[in-house]
């Protein structure tokens, strides 16, 4: 961008080259795991945080597809000024969106989307795709 920010992009956890089988065979597997997209916004606000102790002129995190949701959800937890820009495609965040698209256990408990759009303020993805 020329706008001097700076710009994250990540390989977050089993959504890249590195992804790999995971045994959930377990009854009980997500008592004591993380499900994969709590994973993958915990990537996303270790870079995060990463990036804010570096030089330069601010963060824009941009979220494409799936990884619209992981980014908005880590802006809104990120203690930080950014700009984020998520792609949510018809993501409207009841339920059964989140058990298909999202799921972490008590996320709709904690605010689930109404709360994370208010904290994050996304951007308009339209705005630096042009």
């Amino acid at each position: 961008m020329q706008s001097g920010r700076t710009v994250l992009l990540a390989d977050v956890f089993q959504a890249g080259a590195a992804k790999a089988a995971r045994n959930r065979s377990h009854k009980f597997f997500l008592t004591y795991n993380r499900t994969d997209n709590a994973a993958r916004v915990q990537d996303i606000l270790t870079a995060l945080r990463f990036l804010n102790v570096q030089p330069g002129a601010g963060i824009d995190l941009i979220g494409i597809d799936a990884a619209g949701l992981w980014t908005l959800f880590a802006a809104a937890a990120a203690p930080l000024d950014l700009h984020l820009y998520a792609d949510l495609a018809e993501f409207h965040g009841n339920d059964e969106e989140f058990q298909q698209s999202f799921f972490i256990p008590g996320i709709q408990r904690a605010g689930g989307l109404k709360t994370a759009l208010r904290l994050a303020k996304p951007l308009p993805l339209e705005s630096i795709v042009g």
